[in-house]
């Protein structure tokens, strides 16, 4: 039953933070990026090179493995 309350906890604390980054980007005039545009940005600043769309999905996936640990 626990598991049940932890996995509903962490869905709100997401749901929140989307809502709170979306809410940032729109007070500063930024309507053009959504909050999932993030991690590929950071992907690409964490890069000192151009990278191509598979080297970034590569980098997205380990954002991802990195969050879930």
């Amino acid at each position: 039953m626990k598991d049940k309350y932890i996995i509903y906890f962490i869905s709100r604390t997401k749901a929140n933070m989307i809502k709170f980054i979306e809410n940032k980007l729109k007070e500063n005039d930024l309507t053009d990026l959504i909050p999932t545009h993030g991690n590929i940005l950071t992907a690409l600043y964490e890069s000192d090179k151009k990278l191509t769309m598979k080297e970034i999905s590569k980098k997205l996936v380990k954002i991802s493995q990195q969050l879930l640990l």
